[in-house]
């Protein structure tokens, strides 16, 4: 009668055990999947923010070499001169007949 008991116990004391050692191993993957997905996504956003960086300064560049006549247009994403410059105009092909 006490032989059962015992057995029951052991059986209890082993299944304990063993969620434990899962639990902690369990964890441990967890842990580890989320170190490397952190360490990937900050490695995107610090390329990201590099390449970002990269295209301020060459737009800041573009000012620079162009000078003063360009601004940014407010309404559009692309760079227009001022009404008052005056921008190189091609000559109508009409200009070119040999006639």
């Amino acid at each position: 009668m006490v032989l059962p008991l015992l057995l029951m116990l052991a059986g209890f004391a082993v299944t304990l055990v063993a969620y434990e050692v899962v639990g902690r191993i369990r964890e441990a993957e967890v842990r580890s999947h989320f170190t490397a997905g952190a360490t990937d996504t900050t490695a995107s956003v610090e390329e990201r923010l590099r390449v970002h960086g990269e295209v301020l300064l060459s737009l800041q560049g573009l000012y620079a070499s162009v000078g003063d006549g360009v601004t940014p247009s407010s309404s559009c994403d692309h760079f227009t001169r001022p009404a008052t410059s005056r921008s190189p105009s091609i000559p109508h092909a009409s200009a070119y007949s040999t006639s």
